[in-house]
């Protein structure tokens, strides 16, 4: 991020219970979010049953016609954490413009775990796999080369997104934290915005991902062109956090989703 370009959007919203309103924007593209973590556990799942064909089936007409079934399987078991995965953990989960991101990492049946991050494309209403991407090195198997060209002026897009329960010197996030206490008192969510636009709007939604409850969304208006970090506190219910698993979700005005899950334990 270029710090001469760093705005601070900084906005300290009370929010102390649950809500169960549904907020419909922002519930359907989690339950997007939640649709490509799917097929990734399907291929995954497959894949420990040895059944190669069955996990093929779950990539896209274009992955399909640049990588061939055998080209296919030559790469799992290349990979143990693919063949013999035992389990995986999506820590961040991103749509932008019909396109599905998966980041997280797989873990091996022998302890091995291997950052991946997975592409995915509508088919038919499907969601399909268009490329896996796996380990430091960037192995990759490539579905389609990109024919895109450059636009003059960078697209607005997020970054990152960083929790912790405090927030540093400058007035937001740092380090990224993803567990944290039931009696919490604040759990402070920072969204990185890369070439921000003036009078954009920034929301986040905090949801207990067992009952779907959520709290927010809460709402920034981007003050001025730039990268920016827009900021968010979540505070503690009169009967604290319920122990569980969470997510936190970001939109942009723009249509853009970025989602990161976290826990209280």
């Amino acid at each position: 991020m270029t710090t001469g370009k760093k705005v601070l959007i900084g906005c300290a919203i009370a929010l102390g219970v649950f809500v169960v309103a549904i907020v419909a924007i922002i519930a359907i593209a989690l339950f997007a979010t939640k649709g490509i973590a799917e097929v990734a556990d399907q291929q995954l799942v497959a894949l420990r049953a040895g059944d190669y064909a069955k996990a093929y089936s779950y990539t896209s007409k274009d992955f399909q016609n640049s990588t061939s079934l055998d080209k296919f399987k030559e790469f799992v078991d290349s990979y143990p954490s693919l063949k013999n995965n035992e389990s995986s953990s999506f820590s961040t989960r991103k749509m932008e413009n019909d396109v599905g991101t998966l980041e997280g990492t797989l873990k091996s049946k022998d302890g091995g775990v291997t950052p991946v991050v997975y592409k995915l494309v509508k088919e038919n209403n499907e969601w399909k796999i268009l490329s896996i991407q796996l380990n430091p090195t960037g192995a990759e198997v490539k579905s389609i080369e990109s024919t895109t060209q450059p636009s003059e002026e960078a697209a607005s897009s997020i970054f990152d997104i960083r929790l912790s329960d405090k927030v540093g010197s400058q007035g937001y996030v740092e380090t990224h934290k993803a567990e944290f206490a039931t009696d919490t008192p604040e759990i402070q969510v920072s969204a990185y915005i890369k070439a921000a636009k003036k009078d954009m709007t920034v929301q986040a939604v905090l949801v207990f991902t067992k009952t779907g409850d959520k709290v927010g969304p809460a709402s920034n208006t981007v003050e001025q062109d730039g990268d920016i970090i827009s900021n968010f506190t979540f505070t503690k219910p009169t009967k604290g956090w319920p122990a569980g698993d969470y997510q936190v979700a970001v939109k942009l005005s723009t249509g853009e989703i970025k989602a990161v899950d976290f826990k209280v334990k």
